[in-house]
């Protein structure tokens, strides 16, 4: 049986170093996501940013599932707003292309994984909006940027019956949770899947599908820290993906 490839969609940095690289825009992502794929039985291959939409159309029809990773802040204009005072460091080069490529994977009927921005883009993608910042949020009673370290578990999520993800982890489980934007209005065809005990919406799925699936938490940092239950995620990903793969051959 072939591994299944893995898109991981790349980020974009242009950080100023004290090195030949200074001020040089370069696609990169957090070795985690790869080492999780890997680890599951995935082949891994990070995905740069392209323009032309036949381009990324074979970018995807390369790959048996998508990872939408953390990282920067979704311009607001994208799902209808203003920016907020709080808004962080937005780059409109890399939605643009984020979100024709998690359009295109929907459209081919790809598995997809999005871990915080990546379920925030998941929902801006199918129509849906985001608080710019907590504070937005009327029912926020509980701190969602945690200080201690990125892989321990902060605050509980309860997940809803007959879900993926209650398969995977049973009906409540402890998250990590860093991040200062959520899901606000629920994009079309998504379905929430776990909240917070201050009803912040912790995960999403796509009726209809194997494997569409949002979290706002960073499972990858758990699961590299030995955490199975986070790896579970990903081993399900792929095992979905492989199905993919295998449908695809027939």
């Amino acid at each position: 049986m072939k591994k299944p490839i893995i898109g991981v969609v790349g980020s974009l940095s242009n950080e100023s170093g004290k090195n030949i690289m200074e001020s040089t825009e370069r696609v990169f992502t957090s070795e985690k996501y790869v080492n999780c794929v890997e680890k599951v039985g995935g082949i891994p291959i990070v995905l740069p940013h392209i323009n032309e939409i036949l381009d990324i159309k074979r970018q995807i029809e390369l790959c048996d599932g998508l990872l939408l990773c953390g990282g920067a802040d979704i311009h607001p204009i994208y799902y209808g707003e203003e920016p907020y005072e709080k808004l962080g460091f937005v780059n409109s080069k890399e939605d643009e292309y984020q979100i024709k490529v998690t359009r295109m994977a929907l459209n081919l009927h790809k598995p997809i994984l999005g871990v915080c921005r990546g379920h925030q883009l998941l929902n801006v993608v199918c129509g849906g909006t985001l608080y710019q910042d907590m504070e937005q949020v009327p029912s926020k009673t509980i701190k969602h940027n945690q200080i201690s370290k990125r892989y321990e578990p902060y605050h509980s999520i309860k997940i809803v019956k007959n879900s993926i993800l209650e398969k995977i982890l049973g009906n409540t489980i402890l998250v990590n949770s860093i991040h200062h934007q959520c899901i606000k209005e629920l994009g079309k065809g998504l379905r929430v899947i776990a909240t917070s005990k201050d009803g912040v919406i912790e995960a999403v799925e796509m009726g209809g599908r194997d494997f569409v699936v949002g979290v706002q938490w960073h499972p990858e940092e758990m699961a590299m820290n030995n955490d199975e239950n986070m790896l579970n995620i990903f081993k399900e990903f792929i095992d979905k993906s492989v199905k993919v793969e295998l449908e695809y051959n027939i």
